[in-house]
């Protein structure tokens, strides 16, 4: 990402490049004078433009584009003509967020001004699967969805979680990943270029979904998972619903309390939540209630639809006092065959594949 500083302090200045500069990620450039700052900007690309306080005379208009976003930044926490404001003295890490922040709202307005209208499938379902305990089987339930519900329309598997395990049933050799999306969309990246860059990422499987099933790959490596903000999230998820034809994009993402999965959830139509259905399987799910009633409250659009599957389930008599405003639409028992091979990730998604009528609830 390129940041270009307009200020007359040099001093500030050159810590602010230097402090920044470490960040593998950020390459800042320095201007002293409106004129010369004018006339980079018209000869080179920047994602961030930010001014000094100093200058607040001008426009911010003026100097906003298509994927450059404008902020101010000054010694006085107070927001300078409804524009974004950035405190100098904040730390590294809160400058290089707000900076992040800043960038990507920017550029989901434009991706959504851009998108406006398009030909895609705006009407394409988001159903993200999340456990509720640990081993519940979540991404063996989000991958015979994505086979299963591949029968009815064009279907999008993506792997969210931190640690994922996508690649023991879709299998493919490409090395590209969830991973190279982020990376792309934290820098500079034309927007109508937007389906050719995720056309390199998506895999098509063909073992699988009868042609109709593409998946992406999750991260390469673990700490690559920061590096999704929620803003991220609603880019890449708009880009998906506008420019491509699916039906259904399932999501397998970990439930771990955080902006990300607040946002995620928000952006959802449907959450699938997947728990064995003991004791401690339902001490979580009325965690879980409760946090999702927190969201209900605070933010303005409407909830996704809620969906409980019983999996490796030995059954209990409170199952609707569990749900509650769950729809629970299946209950699998443990998996028993003598032939191992069943039992590996893949013979298990396969054998809930066949199963009747197990995520017909979702359609």
């Amino acid at each position: 990402m390129r940041v270009l500083l307009l200020d007359r302090n040099e001093a500030y200045a050159e810590r602010f490049a230097q402090y920044l500069g470490k960040q593998g990620d950020i390459q800042v450039s320095l201007c002293n004078d409106l004129d010369i700052c004018k006339k980079m900007l018209n000869e080179e690309l920047f994602q961030v433009v930010l001014f000094d306080a100093e200058f607040d005379t001008e426009n911010p208009a003026d100097y906003s584009r298509k994927m450059t976003a404008f902020a101010f930044i000054s010694s006085v926490k107070d927001k300078i003509k409804d524009t974004d404001t950035i405190y100098k003295y904040s730390s590294v890490s809160e400058i290089i967020e707000e900076i992040m922040r800043i960038y990507t709202e920017h550029t989901q307005h434009e991706i959504k001004e851009d998108f406006a209208g398009d030909g895609g499938s705006a009407a394409a379902e988001v159903l993200t699967f999340l456990p509720a305990n640990g081993g519940a089987g979540s991404t063996t339930m989000a991958q015979a969805a994505s086979i299963a519900l591949a029968t009815r329309g064009r279907t999008l598997y993506l792997n969210l979680e931190q640690r994922p395990a996508d690649t023991l049933v879709f299998t493919s050799e490409s090395k590209k990943c969830i991973t190279d999306v982020i990376a792309a969309l934290r820098t500079n990246f034309q927007l109508k270029e937007a389906k050719k860059l995720l056309d390199t990422v998506i895999i098509s499987d063909t073992a699988h979904g009868g042609g109709n099933l593409d998946f992406i790959k999750g991260y390469l490596n673990i700490f690559d998972c920061t590096s999704l903000t929620p803003q991220l999230l609603e880019t890449l998820l708009t880009i998906l619903r506008k420019q491509f034809q699916y039906r259904y994009i399932i999501i397998d993402a970990d439930f771990m309390i955080s902006d990300l999965l607040r946002r995620l959830i928000v952006l959802s139509d449907k959450l699938i939540f997947v728990s064995t259905g003991t004791d401690s399987a339902n001490r979580k799910t009325e965690g879980i209630h409760r946090y999702l009633e927190i969201i209900e409250r605070e933010e303005d659009s409407a909830m996704p639809k809620k969906y409980l599957l019983f999996n490796q389930y030995y059954g209990m008599q409170n199952e609707e006092a569990v749900a509650r405003d769950m729809k629970i639409i299946g209950k699998i028992g443990r998996y028993r065959s003598d032939d191992r091979s069943l039992l590996s990730a893949a013979g298990v998604v396969a054998q809930i594949v066949n199963l009747p009528g197990t995520f017909d609830a979702l359609v």
